[in-house]
């Protein structure tokens, strides 16, 4: 349960950084 907490944790962690530079380009569009 602690392992599957943990991974969860990781990967929304990821997730995050993923959202954060993927959106970081669009929004330089933005007028």
């Amino acid at each position: 349960l602690i392992a599957k907490i943990e991974l969860s944790d990781v990967t929304s962690m990821f997730a995050m950084e993923e959202i954060k530079s993927t959106t970081r380009l669009p929004l330089g569009y933005l007028p």
